[in-house]
Parts: structure tokens; sequence; C-alpha cells
């Protein structure tokens, strides 16, 4: 094994997406379109495609369904090669049928006792987590509430990353058809103290949450929810109403959402997340971070997939336009 430095190391759980074409439904097509999609994973892409070494964990089975997900992030220059073998494992899917008023778009999971459910705690590549060996570790609430084991391993892997001195972010992602909302809570907040950044939509707080919920002021919301993690840089994603920052010193900030005419939000909450990580890497300031967040989440919105598909030209041209959004203190 190298001794690579990355940028960042992400653990979690790629599905492939099955999609009927020209928006016909589930049990009317006759074939699907298959893509690749998981929250951390999409994330790195992102990254990856903007330059950043990325390095993803995980554990895939050992066939064709497995080399598909392991060759479409090396397509966008994901390092895969620290995930364990899943020898015959079942490879995780997911069907997602696109919606146009009033037909509702809708996703049907199909992942119970996948190769990544089944992942332990000793599958984890230990040699990355080791002092200088990444510059930030990244996982999601999806990967802490897949499985038992898949819970424990992510533990794991954020108890090596601090112990390693390697910062590390969350992105809460609630999935109530993975867990309920009390066994997302027990889980997730004995670990929020140990988190440098912090990712959450806003209606996960509401969710999970509903004692820090303000409707009327997000601002409110972020500043209740902070005493769940007062170390933690937070960052509230509000869809179309934009993303609000919270530094653990108390200093607010706000992004309007950038203009886009929206192909498919699916993936959407990855892109900000990759975006702001991108920038705060950079070490670019909080408002440049929040905006380059909502410039990828838009560049996502534009176009078909999980992934976005952007590269650091595009991003650079997006950022530069005044009038893509507003940014405000």
């Amino acid at each position: 094994m190298d001794n690579q430095v990355y940028d960042i190391v992400g653990l979690g759980e790629t599905l492939l997406r099955l999609t009927p074409p020209k928006l016909e439904r589930l049990d009317q097509s006759a074939g699907f379109d298959v893509q690749v999609g998981g929250c951390e994973s999409n994330t790195l892409s992102a990254m990856a495609r903007l330059g950043f070494s990325c390095a993803w964990l995980s554990r895939l089975p050992e066939s064709e369904l497995g080399d598909r997900v392991r060759q479409t992030l090396r397509q966008h220059n994901v390092d895969v090669q620290h995930v364990c073998p899943g020898g015959d494992d079942r490879m995780g899917l997911y069907f997602y049928e696109p919606g146009r008023a009033p037909h509702l778009s809708q996703v049907i999971y199909d992942r119970a006792d996948s190769a990544m459910a089944r992942m332990t705690p000793a599958d984890l590549p230990t040699a990355l987590f080791q002092p200088g060996r990444a510059r930030l570790f990244h996982t999601s609430g999806i990967t802490l509430g897949l499985s038992a084991s898949a819970s424990a391993t992510a533990q794991q892997a954020l108890k090596l990353a601090r112990s390693a001195g390697i910062p590390c972010s969350l992105d809460i992602n609630f999935r109530q058809r993975l867990w309920s909302a009390r066994q997302a809570r027990q889980c997730l907040e004995p670990l929020l103290g140990q988190l440098e950044l912090l990712l959450v939509a806003e209606r996960d707080i509401q969710a999970l949450w509903p004692e820090a919920w303000d409707a009327s002021s997000p601002e409110a919301t972020l500043r209740r929810f902070q005493g769940f993690a007062p170390n933690s840089l937070l960052v509230m994603t509000r869809g179309s109403a934009g993303a609000t920052l919270l530094t653990p010193a108390g200093e607010l900030y706000r992004v309007d959402a950038f203009v886009a005419r929206e192909v498919e939000r699916l993936g959407g909450g990855d892109a900000f997340a990759a975006g702001f990580l991108s920038a705060w890497l950079e070490g670019k300031d909080y408002p440049q971070a929040l905006r380059q967040g909502a410039a990828v989440a838009a560049f996502k919105y534009a176009t078909p997939g999980d992934i976005a598909w952007i590269n650091r030209r595009q991003l650079e041209r997006l950022l530069a336009d005044p009038a893509a959004t507003e940014l405000c203190r």
C-alpha cells in the first residue's frame, strides 16, 4: 500500500440506480437506465472532478455489478483501491421513478443485507487513519443507519480519524426508510461532539430535533440546534432557500441558492457538500465556501444522475457571475 496523502477520505455505500426512460413508470417500462449513486461517493466524485485527491471506503461484491461502481468512480478520479472485497454479497440497488405533477417522483430501495451493510470495523484500512494521511474524513447518517455493523464501522472510522488528528465531517442525511427518528438521535447525538463540520438539511432538524425547529426563523433553528453540537461548524441547507452557517463562536452567514433550471434534484445535497468542503479545504472564508456549495448544487440540479459532472472551469465561471446569487451576513 502506498503512502499517498488524500485531501478527503469518505466512507459509505454506493448503489446502482435503475430509472425508467422518458418519464415512464416503473411498472410501465420495458427497460432501465443504470447509473451509480451514493451520498459520500457523490460528494467525492464532484470533489475529484474539481482536482482534489479523494479515497472512497466501502465494501463491494466481487462481481460485474461491483465492477460497475468501481469503474464509474475511477472515471471521476476517485481512488477505490481501499474498498473491501465483498465476495458474492449482494449489490445494493434503488429504483427512481421521475415524476411530473400531478404524478410525483418516487424512490424504491432494495439494499437490505447489501455488501456495505455487512462491512465491519475490521474491514477498515487502518493505514489510512494515521497522522498526515488525510486532511478530512467524511461520512453520513445514511452509513450509520444501514446496519449495526455499518454503524460500528463508521463510528470506528470517526474514532480512528480523531485519534490521528484528522478533522471529521458528517452529513446527517436522515432516511426514514433506514431507521426511525428516535434511533437516529440515539446514534447521532453522542457523535456530534467529535465533528469539526456538520452538514444538515433544515428538514432533518425538523424531523430529528423538533424542539430546535422554528418555522419562522432558520437562524433561530440553527442556534438552538447548536446546543447539540457546540464545537462544530454547522451548515444547514434549505433547498431553494439557500443555506445558513453558524460558527462555534456564534457568527452567522447566509447564502441564497443559485438560479437553476431543475433537471433532477437527486444528489443536490451531496453536491453542496462537495462545493462547501472543497472550499473549506482551500482555506476560503465562510461566505465563499457557502457560495461554492450553492454553485455546485445548482450545477447538479441542472444535470441528470446523482453526481455533479462539474469541472473547475465551469465552477469558476459560475462563481464569477455576480447575478447568480446574493450573499448576506
